[in-house]
């Protein structure tokens, strides 16, 4: 299944916005723009640009502190802190999902400045509690803008937010019922005109009935 995604990231020191497409599998990240300072100028810029990417089918994430941005765009609010359906932070499962992508080399990052999309093993720790758990210890200093990109777009392969507009609309276009045929039309004209035939025959004329199309005389 094709998914059109597009990130948006507001907290860092530069906001970005970038866009992906994930099919067959890869992820495929496209050239990232940076967007202006303040969220005054940021609703300016963002307001249409989220509109048109709403309407071409994109699932549009929104990384602030607040959410009001988001909300006042139409986007889904995130952070990397987002809990995901498995109750993990998005963090953890966006920089999961990129070492598995990136194994398999189903990963494209931007060709400019490709080394600041890609994220080095130093930007989280692994160790494990008393019971033999994984705990992660972010390096939160050491994460660039361009990497919280990488990581939102990995995160939001498997992100969908239920209760969102766009999922509700998405899922209901995929459920809907095509649209009756000339055939379908016909077949109803028919099956009236046979119940009219048996409903307009007198009934001392057709003896006893045993079904809608069967009497016996």
């Amino acid at each position: 299944m094709k998914q059109k995604i597009a990130v948006i990231s507001l907290s860092t020191n530069q906001p970005m916005a970038i866009t992906a497409i994930y099919e067959e599998h890869t992820l495929v990240m496209s050239k990232a723009q940076k967007l202006p300072k303040g969220m005054r100028a940021q609703l300016v810029k963002l307001t249409p640009y989220v509109e048109a990417l709403r309407e071409q089918g994109f699932k549009v994430l929104v990384d602030e502190a607040t959410g009001k941005v988001a909300n006042a765009v139409g986007g889904n609010h995130v952070s990397l802190k987002t809990r995901g359906s498995d109750g993990r932070a998005a963090v953890i499962t966006g920089i999961e999902r990129y070492n598995e992508l990136l194994l398999q080399d189903n990963i494209a990052l931007p060709v400019e400045n490709k080394g600041s999309f890609e994220l080095p093993d130093t930007i989280v720790e692994v160790e494990y509690n008393a019971s033999g758990e994984e705990v992660y210890r972010i390096n939160w200093r050491e994460i660039r803008p361009e990497q919280v990109l990488t990581i939102l777009c990995c995160f939001a392969v498997g992100y969908n937010n239920v209760a969102s507009a766009d999922y509700i609309n998405a899922m209901t276009a995929a459920t809907a019922e095509a649209k009756p045929s000339v055939m379908d039309s016909l077949k109803r004209i028919i099956g009236y005109e046979k119940i009219k035939a048996v409903e307009d025959v007198p009934e001392s004329l057709t003896g006893k009935r045993i079904s809608d199309e069967e009497r016996i005389l």
